[in-house]
């Protein structure tokens, strides 16, 4: 083992088991696995994608599975807009059946979230996840996501929907939902967390969960409200709230 290497290991063993902004990078799942996150590069991909950070949504939901590991063990997940991907990689970590990361289709943005699984070593069978670039609202490419599973085209038992709602996507809530829905498997369930990012546009968020229950038949329900998290950064003066909520699809009446 190189000296850096050791460096590294050394750190993991001081790595708290809670979260914030991430310490050194790393995330840690349980006492035997800890995943380090290496983000896009904030010059090789669209800045406004804001690709090239952890958002505390993000680590709220990894939060919750960590918490909650049977909720994706043996589970099929995707991810929409996952940049880091790191909710994806600990659902992975954690047993799921199958993961699918999507983002937006460009390329570096896509090969640096391919590089976040094979860059781990928490994963026994790396072949249990794929990568795909994916448009919000493209029903074709929500075809093609679905046949990458290999599992005679069933859909996914959980969607991950990490810090996707600030003001750049409101105009996309629609294209979003649909993605959502086209992907979600009839008894399955979203795990959706935001910031309130735009002050004076929280109604603009909230249109999100409205439109989901009106439009596209989906019960929301708030399930935490992580207080005071702070920024990215780590900048407590940045500190805000992160909300993660759930949707499913409604019961049918007979």
């Amino acid at each position: 083992m190189s000296e850096s290497e050791a460096d590294e290991e050394e750190w993991k063993k001081f790595v708290p088991l809670f979260s914030g902004p991430l310490p050194y990078n790393l995330y840690k799942v349980n006492s035997a696995v800890t995943i380090k996150v290496t983000t896009a590069d904030f010059h090789s991909v669209p800045k406004e994608l804001f690709a090239s950070d952890v958002w505390g949504g993000a680590v709220v939901i990894s939060d919750h599975f960590k918490n909650n590991p049977t909720v994706v063990a043996d589970k099929l997940v995707v991810e929409v807009g996952a940049a880091g991907a790191l909710p994806s990689m600990v659902a992975s970590a954690l047993c799921a059946k199958y993961v699918v990361c999507t983002d937006f289709p460009d390329d570096n943005l896509i090969a640096s979230i391919a590089s976040q699984f094979s860059n781990n070593t928490c994963y026994d069978n790396i072949n249990n996840y794929n990568v795909l670039g994916h448009k919000w609202g493209d029903k074709d490419s929500c075809k093609e996501i679905l046949k990458t599973t290999a599992l005679n085209g069933k859909k996914f038992d959980v969607v991950i929907v990490a810090e996707c709602l600030w003001r750049d996507t409101y105009c996309q809530h629609a294209n979003l939902l649909s993605s959502i829905c086209e992907l979600l498997a009839e008894d399955g369930i979203v795990f959706v967390a935001h910031t309130f990012h735009n002050p004076g546009y929280e109604e603009k968020d909230l249109e999100f969960f409205s439109r989901a229950n009106n439009d596209f038949g989906l019960d929301v329900k708030l399930i935490e409200t992580r207080k005071n998290m702070a920024y990215i950064d780590g900048s407590e003066a940045d500190a805000s709230d992160v909300y993660l909520r759930t949707m499913v699809r409604k019961t049918k009446e007979v």
